[in-house]
């Protein structure tokens, strides 16, 4: 491929997940995420303050996706709110995402899973769609704030990534363009969370990290779908433009990183980040496949993950001249071949990740 990697990508990606349903089926890793930092939502849920007499409590979840990831931190969230308060306190709970965001599929989830939180006749969801970059509720209205899997996302690709689907920093190399919008992004996030927490709420945050060489213990988690497009291109199914304007637009902040803005001017007197714990998020269809053995099946479950959260990103940018039905059948093809790969050699698709918990207060 030509190196472009002084130029900023020309096409805008979709970055929402897939909708319909499918990526909360295909989401295993995101939800053991989830799970790993409920028990810092249980501490943060016990010590923010209870609305006054007949407000409501407000909690918010700045990156749902399709809302079925919110489920268990919301049923944690009432259930504290309840055993403090009783049943009089009204609970809203905000779904945020990007306004291309499949809220239809949400609210259908919301009102029909039996794992959603809405059993209480007391409980009202609501959806805010626009970027978590900004704001997304009135200054002083969240009691709790939550994101899990979501602030790793950039708001913007800065430039292309020659052979690559995912910038990795260069051995020894912190100041880059990545990084720079990385930090605006992160401190962003911040001082908007501070603006809309209320006095003495918190924002429990869980993010993919990298160690100080820049290694998220699964850089390689693109490398077959990588060498796919790459053949395509050969096949002649994709054009080598098509390919060099696909970025998934992800950074992995260091610890230095993730702490930095809480220093800055901006946040200083705001926000305290009260506790910081790291985590392993081992590969969950990984630890299924060491029971059952089953390459097939193994293959299957990582490329449902795995187009749950790229297609999007990478299928919106091909030329203006592929009618929607190409796409389609080019995605498909492109996720077969990967699934095939994934089944000839499960061991290249294992993950293993670094993940950041955090723990926020609104001073």
């Amino acid at each position: 491929m030509t190196d472009r990697s002084h130029l900023p990508i020309s096409s805008t990606p979709r970055t929402t997940m897939v909708g319909g349903g499918s990526y909360d089926q295909s989401a295993r890793h995101q939800r053991t995420a989830v799970a790993l930092a409920l028990p810092l939502l249980a501490r943060a849920a016990e010590r923010v303050p209870l609305p006054e007499a007949g407000a409501p409590f407000v909690f918010v979840d700045y990156g749902s996706a399709t809302g079925f990831n919110t489920f268990a931190p919301a049923r944690q969230i009432l259930s504290a709110v309840r055993r403090r308060a009783g049943t009089s306190v009204p609970v809203c709970v905000v779904h945020n995402d990007q306004a291309d965001n499949d809220f239809a599929a949400l609210f259908k989830l919301v009102a029909a899973s039996p794992e959603s939180y809405t059993q209480d006749a007391t409980v009202f969801p609501f959806a805010v769609g626009r970027s978590f970059y900004g704001p997304v509720v009135p200054a002083g209205f969240a009691s709790l704030g939550w994101s899990a899997n979501a602030v790793h996302w950039l708001s913007v690709t800065p430039h292309a990534v020659p052979g690559r689907l995912m910038f990795r920093r260069p051995d020894g190399c912190s100041d880059t363009p990545f990084a720079r919008h990385a930090h605006e992004d992160w401190t962003r996030f911040l001082a908007a969370r501070a603006a809309e927490l209320r006095r003495g709420g918190e924002l429990v945050i869980v993010m993919v990290e990298a160690d100080e060489a820049g290694c998220s213990g699964a850089d390689h988690f693109l490398d077959v779908l990588t060498g796919v497009l790459v053949d395509a291109v050969g096949a002649g199914m994709l054009r080598g433009e098509e390919v060099a304007r696909m970025v998934v637009p992800l950074y992995f902040r260091t610890e230095r990183e993730v702490r930095l803005p809480f220093a800055a001017r901006e946040l200083h007197g705001r926000l305290v980040l009260v506790e910081y714990e790291h985590a392993i998020l081992d590969d969950p269809l990984w630890a299924s496949f060491e029971q059952t053995g089953n390459n097939a099946a193994f293959a299957l479950a990582h490329v449902a993950w795995l187009r749950g959260y790229s297609e999007n990103v990478l299928f919106s940018v091909l030329d203006a001249d592929r009618r929607p039905e190409q796409r389609g059948a080019i995605a498909d093809s492109i996720y077969d071949e990967v699934r095939k790969r994934v089944e000839s050699r499960p061991s290249d698709a294992r993950c293993s990740w670094r993940l950041a918990l955090l723990r926020v207060a609104r001073c």
